[in-house]
């Protein structure tokens, strides 16, 4: 996947379903960054207190395997990667009102839905 992505947005989603942002490999990175809500691993479902974080794609999977969620219409991938990491270390994670699905939408494509909420 990492080789796939060259430099672009997309919202990926590893099992269980966690979502964040793939915004590829930048030229001082060795690795594919993803930025999501961090708190999500961590058990921090209700509190607010999830903050978004920038991470490498191995980190983000943990292993699981991971796989990138098809919308029919995207932001340029321009803005996908400004609002995720203009996102960067704010909090706000509230799996109800705002989760890493709502958020990894809000990037991509404008919009924060979530099937999971």
């Amino acid at each position: 996947l990492a080789d796939a992505i060259p430099q672009l947005a997309v919202d990926l989603v590893s099992l269980p379903e966690h979502h964040g942002v793939c915004l590829g490999r930048f030229a001082d990175e060795n690795e594919v960054s993803v930025v999501h809500f961090n708190g999500c691993d961590r058990g921090v479902f209700l509190s607010g207190q999830g903050e978004v974080a920038k991470t490498s794609l191995t980190n983000f999977a943990g292993g699981r395997k991971v796989f990138v969620v098809a919308y029919k219409e995207m932001l340029p991938a321009r803005e996908a990667v400004f609002r995720a990491l203009w996102t960067c270390s704010k909090r706000g994670f509230n799996c109800q009102t705002f989760n890493c699905e709502h958020f990894a939408a809000w990037c991509c494509i404008g919009c924060a839905t979530s099937k999971q909420a």
